[in-house]
């Protein structure tokens, strides 16, 4: 069984880009590698390049570091 990602499995980049996805900021401001981190982690969901916050990365971006 899978835990959920913590903010703690997170570069500093990582989370400030999950972050700014889970606030609304444009998908183009995310860098790829990110994106693709962001992705396999299940945190974000890429819909023909715009990108959402999974309800697990919603979580994770409102924890505090």
């Amino acid at each position: 069984m899978r835990l959920m990602t913590t903010s703690s499995e997170l570069t500093n980049d990582e989370f400030m880009s999950l972050c700014g996805v889970a606030n609304g900021l444009m998908s183009r401001n995310i860098p790829r590698a990110h994106r693709k981190r962001l992705v396999q982690l299940k945190l974000i969901q890429d819909l023909m390049g715009i990108l959402i916050p999974t309800p697990e990365g919603r979580i994770v971006a409102r924890a505090v570091r």
